[in-house]
């Protein structure tokens, strides 16, 4: 067999338990392209999966790396960001397009580096329509704060008792780095 159609709800082969899209949505495989292509209805945690399931094909990554991505903690991230895209009435409410894609690119990029440690995160929108995502862990907190414009900082915020900082040079392997130490013992 050279091509199928996998559901993107239920717990797949893949070992993911995502929701299902209000339209049963699907994507097409063709194994020996590698092509994935998320079907009509699809949201951005399923495109997010399709893109790096995608990346992992073409660069001959293991099969174990791809299931590392889509922990059950990437995904709950990641569909509470479209949540909080797609479920504001208001459009003052939501995040910007612009904080909504530079945060998925660097959640995946991040998860890519973190694999089974990626923990959950609480998400919300802030000052013009910027994007916060907050993990927390007992007293240690970071926070990535996606700008609502490029014009606006992206940056990462840590805090614990022993202080706090701030990071203006952010990308995946950068956030990778604040959420390790958020799980180290303090």
């Amino acid at each position: 067999m050279s091509s199928g159609t996998l559901p993107l709800s239920g717990s797949d082969a893949l070992g993911v338990a995502m929701p299902a899209p209000p339209s049963g949505a699907t994507v097409k495989f063709d194994v020996r392209s590698g092509n994935l292509a998320p079907g009509p209805g699809a949201g951005a945690q399923h495109v997010a999966l399709c893109d790096f399931l995608r990346e992992c094909w073409e660069q001959g990554s293991n099969a174990a790396a791809a299931e590392a991505l889509t922990s059950g903690d990437y995904v709950v991230t990641v569909k509470r960001v479209e949540d909080l895209r797609a479920q504001e009435e208001d459009e003052e409410d939501r995040p910007s397009e612009y904080a909504y894609r530079t945060a998925l690119e660097l959640l995946r990029q991040a998860a890519r580096e973190l694999e089974r440690h990626f923990r959950r995160a609480g998400v919300s929108v802030g000052p013009e329509r910027s994007l916060r995502i907050t993990w927390s862990l007992g007293v240690r907190e970071v926070r990535l704060i996606c700008g609502g414009r490029p014009t606006n900082k992206t940056y990462i915020y840590q805090e614990s008792p022993g202080g706090h900082a701030v990071e203006y040079r952010v990308n995946g392997a950068m956030l990778a780095g604040y959420l390790r130490w958020l799980l180290q013992e303090g």
